[in-house]
């Protein structure tokens, strides 16, 4: 595919070959402009031009041979700057993108479904819009004039959801959230050892050792290899209200563990041998 991606888009051209566009780089966390095209025949990749702007979590969909000509509508999705209400059409002929600023939806929003009707329209429906509120609106497009000025409103807002359509001209919406999920403590490699939480979520106990000269990496504060510090109980009783803390304390530490014994570091296994999981922070 050229470069590595998630979160982006997979779509069948009326030929037969599957056109991938944009998506997000996690080993830089940079969004990609960049499409590549797939030939079933030759098992072979090959890049198509770029898109106007970088994109993921947005749609694409195939428009009608008739009235869209089997071209692309692109619509929507995020970047690392915004979340965007522009469209691009992808032309299989020249294998170019097409961008109107005069044809963007009325409202941006990523996370959304967008699906073709038997009309020939486009339909766009939901998402996640630039104040991260959830979006219970839907725009209807038309290849060339643009989106319709009428929009219409969900019986319930919602993202990440799916839309397929109906025979007679109707949308079956399933699933999705409302709401955008609780924050979740996110482990991250330091040297050879997992971190994810600050200063403010750990209980710590006296005690300190040089971080440099026991060879765990850089850090602005010294820590004891022998002193057990662990999150405060506030840290996972605000992340995971849904769950109980001992739960969460024990797939926690036998994470830790494992990141642990795959770094072959038993020399700090006895910072991490208290029931509730310690982390080292920075």
């Amino acid at each position: 595919m050229g470069a590595g991606r998630a979160h982006h888009t997979s779509t069948l051209l009326a030929t037969g070959e599957v056109l991938i566009t944009g998506g997000l780089y996690y080993k830089d966390n940079s969004y990609l402009d960049s499409a590549a095209l797939y030939n079933p025949g030759t098992n072979n990749w090959a890049p198509v031009g770029a898109m106007h702007q970088p994109r993921a979590f947005h749609q694409a969909v195939r428009m009608d041979s008739q009235t869209g000509a089997g071209k692309l509508l692109i619509s929507g999705g995020e970047n690392s700057s915004q979340t965007l209400s522009s469209v691009e059409i992808y032309d299989p002929d020249n294998q170019m993108f097409e961008y109107d600023p005069q044809q963007e939806m009325k409202t941006a929003r990523s996370h959304h479904c967008a699906v073709t009707l038997e009309s020939g329209e486009v339909v766009v429906i939901g998402g996640k819009q630039s104040d991260g509120s959830v979006d219970g609106t839907g725009e209807v497009y038309q290849y060339p004039d643009g989106f319709k000025e009428q929009t219409f409103n969900l019986t319930q807002a919602r993202m990440d959801h799916r839309c397929v359509s109906l025979a007679g001209g109707e949308v079956l919406i399933t699933g999705g959230r409302n709401a955008e999920a609780p924050p979740r403590p996110v482990l991250k490699p330091i040297g050879s050892v997992a971190a994810g939480i600050s200063s403010e979520d750990v209980v710590a106990y006296p005690g300190t050792v040089d971080r440099d000269a026991a060879g765990v990496g850089d850090a602005a504060a010294d820590i004891d290899l022998t002193a057990r510090r662990r999150p405060a109980p506030e840290f996972f009783q605000e992340r995971f209200p849904q769950l109980e803390y001992l739960v969460v304390a024990e797939v926690a530490r036998r994470y830790v563990t494992q990141v642990l014994n795959a770094a072959g570091q038993e020399r700090l296994q006895p910072l991490f041998d208290v029931f509730a999981p310690p982390f080292l922070f920075y």
